[in-house]
């Protein structure tokens, strides 16, 4: 659970999309805030409360991985041209091929977005089965207070089980052991890490170079003692 205030021509749209990446999390945040209404402005100096998981997490970390704050609280002035209609409809719906329809050129399309990392597990110093693996580690973009996303691991049946991550690029993530059933460290085996040992940090850039030239994106999971 996380308290915020709202910031200077936000919203309670615009903290939906922040905190919880899309606007069904509108719902979350009148069943939270009772104070809230959902045609009131919001003020600077009240608190809003976060219960609840992200809809969309991938949206959420985009905003707070590039420090963006959504603020599009419209003024009367931006509701007067809403009554100025144009003389002719606007919008895909209306374009007509060859006349007001461009496509445009694929390095125009182009934009970063999210990327898909592929690596392996390797346990060391201890034993534990593979299979319960799932749900025990999970990743999130370091130096935040975002929400764990739980890494998935497949052919749980081999010595190095695989994984795959969605992550923005060029971004820093941390992984954390999040289970009772045994007590382990994690560490990270990119390119990154090669001067600096033992670190549960990792570049999604760096990874991706590492897991294109040389397959070497492990993270190895380190078991200190198993729990009874």
């Amino acid at each position: 659970m996380a308290r915020i205030k709202s910031q200077e021509n936000q919203s309670i749209f615009d903290i939906a999309l922040q905190e919880y990446g899309s606007l069904e999390g509108l719902f979350n945040l009148l069943d939270d805030n009772e104070k809230i209404q959902v045609d009131a402005a919001l003020s600077v100096y009240n608190d809003i409360e976060i219960k609840q998981a992200p809809v969309r997490r991938e949206i959420k970390d985009f905003y707070l991985s590039r420090g963006v704050l959504p603020a599009t609280s419209a003024t009367t002035d931006v509701f007067g041209l809403l009554n100025e209609m144009p003389e002719k409809p606007q919008g895909i719906s209306y374009m007509e091929i060859e006349n007001d329809f461009v496509v445009c050129p694929p390095n125009i399309l182009s934009t970063e977005g999210v990327m898909v990392l592929e690596g392996r597990l390797q346990v060391l110093g201890g034993t534990v089965a593979n299979n319960a693996l799932n749900g025990a580690l999970a990743y999130r973009i370091a130096g935040t207070d975002a929400s764990f996303q739980f890494i998935e691991f497949t052919n749980v049946t081999r010595v190095e089980p695989a994984f795959t991550l969605e992550v923005l690029p060029n971004t820093n993530y941390e992984i954390a052991v999040l289970t009772e059933r045994f007590s382990a460290r994690v560490e990270v085996s990119t390119p990154i890490d090669q001067l600096e040992p033992n670190r549960n940090i990792f570049n999604t850039t760096v990874a991706k170079e590492a897991t294109a030239q040389r397959n070497d994106f492990v993270i190895r999971l380190l078991i200190a003692n198993q729990a009874a």
